[in-house]
């Protein structure tokens, strides 16, 4: 098992506002793995999660949900006739 390295909060800001300055100029950014690395998927959600939290605060979206939505999309897709 690869063990991940933990990153610091500084870090995941960085990367959060790398990817939130991307977003507002419409233009690719240079790939966040230099400060969270490539691997760590947990600090990708964090990072993912902070700029989320920073758009429903500014009233630009309403949150997100995945699972159940996920789950029901699956189910019926693959219903079989």
């Amino acid at each position: 098992m690869t063990s991940v390295r933990p990153v610091d909060n500084h870090l995941i800001e960085d990367a959060a506002a790398r990817l939130a300055d991307a977003e507002r100029a419409g233009a690719p950014c240079t790939p966040v793995r230099d400060l969270i690395g490539r691997t760590d998927i947990d600090t990708a959600y964090r990072v993912q999660t902070r700029n989320v939290d920073a758009a429903v605060a500014a009233g630009l979206i309403g949150g997100f949900g995945t699972s159940e939505a996920s789950k029901t999309c699956v189910e019926n897709l693959c219903r079989k006739p």
